[in-house]
């Protein structure tokens, strides 16, 4: 079985801000048993003080955009 889904990751601290890695994790099991797992960096999200910010690294615009909703 091939699975795919989108996680954000725990925070990374530089300087005075947070970066939170968006990522879409791919596994590949067979049986229970895992063959592979891989991940892409989709996105950033960025948060400073009382500010979030992202950043798109590898997304199309509309899909961006709905994670950013979420």
């Amino acid at each position: 079985m091939l699975g795919k889904k989108r996680f954000l990751l725990g925070s990374i601290k530089v300087g005075d801000r947070l970066l939170y890695p968006i990522v879409s994790l791919k596994v590949l099991t067979y049986d229970n048993l895992f063959l592979s797992v891989d991940y892409d960096v989709l996105a950033f999200k960025i948060v400073e003080k009382d500010k979030t910010y992202y950043k798109n690294v590898k997304l199309p615009e509309k899909e961006f955009e709905k994670i950013k909703e979420i």
